[in-house]
């Protein structure tokens, strides 16, 4: 779980800072499949829960519910925006390139 919630964090960091989608959608991947082990652990009635549990998980969950919440807006925003810059790259001179009129 450790190495889960760093990779998670990592991805999240990266796919924010340099705009990258793969990156940015593995970080809400990634927190879509933490959330429901968050929710069994406090809901399962078989295990005792400890005040120090509740007191963890609850603010963990809620972190986890606004994490995906606005993560999948930040990547539609993200997505939407390098849509954008695609299609006015095939219109925009590229540096370097030359563009021949025939």
């Amino acid at each position: 779980m450790f190495a889960v919630e760093i990779l998670r964090l990592y991805l999240g960091y990266e796919g924010n800072l340099r705009e990258k989608v793969p990156e940015l959608a593995g970080f809400w991947l990634l927190t879509l499949l933490q959330t429901p082990l968050v929710l069994f652990v406090m809901a399962n009635t078989n295990t005792i829960i400890l005040p120090l549990d509740a007191a963890i998980n609850v603010p963990l969950l809620a972190f986890l519910l606004a994490q995906l919440c606005l993560g999948f807006r930040a990547l539609q925003l993200m997505i939407g925006a390098q849509a954008v810059k695609f299609y006015l790259s095939q219109f925009a001179p590229q540096d370097g390139v030359e563009m021949r009129s025939r």
